[in-house]
This record gives structure tokens, C-alpha cells and sequence, in this order.
């Protein structure tokens, strides 16, 4: 399957054929305004008002430029750092595989007449075939005095501009029209700061067992909290309690199948307090199903506290963190680790490995969590804009169509270097944890009631020994 705009893109055979419009692209848009610092700062600031406009400032000497150059600065004005690591790809793939992902819906373009003349058609044709609207501003600048000079600049960039909307069939539009076009959002009143809460809502919580985590909570919290607290454990236990029912019809080797479904939802858990919660719910809901588990409160929490997890990760906005490099691969590396993927299978990945039906998309069949689905879209496109097709390696660098685990590693905990970006532990190494070994990790053992011996049990065997 050919991503959308692939046609659109420049092949070294075709270097001197220009680019036509597809059916049913976008319009082009053409502004004729007078030069300012505060136009162009105002330009410059509309995505953080519309979150689908990128902005770039033309930084090409008049009759230079190339698409690629252009491309460059779309990805700055998607919000792309470039001081970030990169993997030195093309730009005008990676910025169109960005744009088909729902990055942008119009593209402003700021002193548009620094755009060579012959180029400004081949950039319209390449945004609008990707559904993206560019906005070409022709900005002339007024110093103060009306000389011939500056009439003729004027005069130029009015009739480049009409001659321009002519060809395309639009009208060039004024300083007021592009205003109106992209208002500032309504600016919400500042609030005084509020003491930082938990993601997850809840309070200080008891570290008791299970069996007596309601009362102890109902004795020690005040009664809001209380009712709060007991209300979310009643809820969790049943959850949890229909789980194990659902992994225990699946069949299989249950302690298993039981283990990874704790670990699913234990990791989900957005801090300490909702993890305590979770993990004495599971302690109550595994008990009425036959299982028992042990677990070390001071392991427990202080695992908890420093081990990073994906709930985590979600409550603290890390995920939308990868945002800011230019190759979607961080982001896809980080979620398929954390849904069990194994860095040494990274290579082996192929774009036929890919699952997506519009709302959920898998690997190898195991399902992606939704703030890395869009990453792992990116990609595929990026792979199919290359001439990629389902055979060939998900993954790929500037020189080859393949990696390395190495590299892969480095994909994984490269942003935890420069952006803090927790989202694994680097010393589960390279291949995800088993979930028993996940929740050993965090102070859980599963075992199964029927194989447990008590103290009485023990005391039984001795005595029957000694008769014997």
C-alpha cells in the first residue's frame, strides 16, 4: 500500500520535471503585507495558537533554495529541534510523512520572496498534494520614505503575486485577511499556582495488607478521602477479579497469563499511591481466584518511586516529549520495548509486521499504546514515501535499510540523555523482562494457593516423621 503524496515526491531521474497538482489538493494562499518584526513574530507564534500551523521564516538568498531546503524548514516549523540526535535522512520524506500524520493543515511562509521564483510552484504542488495548504507571504518592507526604489519593490512583488494567483486561479489576499485567518486563542485567565497534586488523585495511603487495607484506610484517612480511597478499591478488585476469569478461560499455563496481566496493569499505575492501591486490590482479587500474593511493602513502594513505567510516563507528558526529533524511530522504539518487543528483534521488524486498522495498531501482534501509535504511522509512511514496501525492515539510518540492537538500544535510551525522557529501566537490558521477573523487581510473588505450605502444615510433617 503507497502512502498518500508518495508520487509527489522528487526521484533523482525526474530532478528537472516540475510538480503537478493532484486531484483534490489543497489550495495555495497568497499574501501581500508590509515587512515588520511584529508581523513576523506574529507569524512565527501561530502554532502555539493552532496547533495544525507550522511557520518558517524563507531562509534562502533570492533565486537559491531547493525543496529539500525547504523541507528543512518545515520540520523547524513542526517544532523539530535539530540540536536533538538525528538520523541525517532527507528532510522532504520525513517532513511529508509528519504532514500525512495530521502534523499540519497549513504551512506559513514568511518572506516568501526570498523563494526562488521557479521553486515557489514545486513547493505549492509538493504541500498541497500532502492535504497541506501553504501560505506564501510576499512581505515589502517600508522605510520610511517613498522613493522609486521602493515603489519598484512594491511594484514587483505585486505583480509576482498576481501573475502567481493567476496561474493557481486564487486572489492575493492582505495583512488583515491572513490576521483573520489564524486568531489568537482566547488567553485563559492565569490562576495562582496550586500545590502540586498526584496524577492519580489519591492520598497518603496506608502500607497494610490487603485483607485489611479498606478498614485501615477507613480508620486513618479522613472520611472524604476515605470513601474515595475505599470506592476506586471496590471498583479495582472487581476488574481485577473479571481479568482473571478472562485469562483463566483463555487456558494456557494460567500463573503466566495471571502474571503479565498484573504487570499490564501494575505498569499502567500513574504514581506511588494509585500502584499501592492497585497492587492490594490485586492482592484481595487474586485471593477469591486462588492465588496468593506476597509482597514486600518497602520493596514494593520504594520500587515504585524510582523505576520508571509507562503510567508514569503518560501522567508526566514524556510520550509527547519525542515530538521534538525530527525521526518518529525514538518515539516507535520507546513504545514497542514497553508492549515486549525485544531490542534484538528491532532488525527484524518489517513493515508487513505492521497492524494498523485506523484506531489501534499492533506489532507482531502486540498492541501499541495510543501515544506512540502516531509514531509508529509516521514511520511506516516515511518507509513507504522511500519506496519501502511490506518486506522491507521498519527500521533504517541514512546508509542502510537496516540496524543494529546497538543502535536500537541507542534509540531507546537516547532521550533519556537529552530530554529526561524516562519510559524503561535501562537495567532490564536489552530484552523487555519476564513478568514474574518484572514483579519481583517490585517486591510480587504469584503463587498458587494449592501449593502453599503453612506453619501447621510443617509442623504436621515433622510430627509424622518422628512417629515414623
Amino acid at each position: 500500500m503507497t502512502a498518500r503524496g508518495a508520487t509527489n515526491l522528487r526521484r533523482p531521474d525526474e530532478a528537472g520535471t516540475p510538480r503537478q497538482f493532484e486531484d483534490g489538493s489543497a489550495t495555495p494562499a497568497l499574501v501581500l503585507a508590509e515587512s515588520s518584526t511584529e508581523l513576523s513574530q506574529w507569524v512565527m507564534s501561530r502554532r502555539s495558537h493552532h496547533p495544525q500551523v507550522a511557520s518558517f521564516i524563507a531562509p534562502f538568498n533570492r533565486g537559491a533554495g531547493t525543496v529539500e531546503s525547504v523541507s528543512a524548514a518545515v520540520l523547524a516549523g513542526l517544532g523539530k529541534r535539530p540540536d536533538l540526535y538525528s538520523l541525517k535522512r532527507p528532510a522532504e520524506p520525513l517532513a511529508s510523512a509528519w504532514m500525512l500524520n495530521g502534523a499540519a493543515t497549513d504551512v506559513l511562509v514568511f518572506d516568501a520572496q526570498r523563494i526562488a521564483g521557479w521553486l515557489v510552484p514545486d513547493v505549492a504542488a509538493w504541500l498541497c498534494n500532502l492535504g497541506v495548504r501553504p501560505w506564501f507571504i510576499y512581505c515589502w518592507a517600508d522605510n520610511g520614505f517613498d522613493s522609486g526604489e521602493h515603489r519598484s519593490t512594491r511594484r514587483v512583488l505585486r505583480e509576482t503575486a498576481d501573475a502567481q494567483a493567476a496561474r493557481w486561479g486564487v486572489e492575493v489576499l492582505d495583512e488583515s485577511a491572513l490576521r483573520a485567518a489564524f486568531k489568537d486563542s482566547p488567553k485563559r485567565k492565569q490562576q495562582p499556582p496550586k500545590p502540586p497534586k498526584r496524577p492519580s488523585g489519591l492520598p497518603l495511603l496506608p502500607r497494610v495488607d490487603g485483607v485489611v487495607f479498606r478498614s485501615a484506610c477507613r480508620d486513618l484517612l479522613p472520611a472524604e478521602q476515605a470513601q474515595l480511597v475505599d470506592a476506586r478499591f471496590v471498583a479495582t478488585v472487581r476488574h481485577l477479579r473479571e481479568r482473571c476469569r478472562i485469562e483463566r478461560r483463555r487456558g494456557g499455563n494460567g500463573r503466566v497469563r495471571l502474571a503479565e496481566m498484573l504487570r499490564r496493569v501494575l505498569a499502567d499505575t500513574s504514581d506511588t499511591e494509585e500502584f499501592v492501591l492497585t497492587a492490594r486490590a490485586a492482592q484481595v482479587a487474586m485471593l477469591n481466584e486462588g492465588w496468593l500474593l506476597r509482597i514486600n511493602a518497602i520493596q514494593m513502594v520504594a520500587s515504585a518511586d524510582t523505576r520508571p513505567r509507562p503510567g508514569v510516563a503518560t501522567a508526566a507528558g514524556v510520550w509527547d516529549r519525542f515530538d521534538a526529533y525530527r525521526d518518529p524511530d525514538l518515539g516507535v522504539a520507546a513504545g514497542l520495548y514497553e508492549a515486549g518487543v525485544a531490542l534484538e528483534d528491532f532488525p527484524v521488524l518489517t513493515l508487513g509486521d505492521v497492524e494498523d486498522d485506523g484506531h489501534v495498531v499492533r506489532v507482531k501482534g502486540l498492541e501499541v499504546r495510543p501515544e506512540c501509535a502516531r509514531y509508529v504511522r509516521v514511520l511506516v509512511s516515511f518507509r513507504q514515501l522511500c519506496g519501502a514496501v511490506g518486506s522491507d525492515s521498519l527500521f533504517s539510518t541514512h546508509r542502510a535499510d537496516s540496524i543494529r540492537p546497538l543502535h536500537a538500544y541507542t534509540l531507546l535510551h537516547k532521550p533519556l540523555d537529552e530530554l529526561e525522557a524516562h519510559t524503561s529501566d535501562k537495567s532490564f537490558g536489552r530484552r523487555p523482562p519476564a513478568a514474574d521477573e518484572w514483579l519481583k523487581r517490585h517486591g510480587i510473588v504469584l503463587e498458587a494457593l494449592g501449593n502453599l505450605k503453612t506453619a501447621t502444615d510443617a509442623r504436621t510433617s515433622r510430627r509424622t516423621r518422628t512417629k515414623s
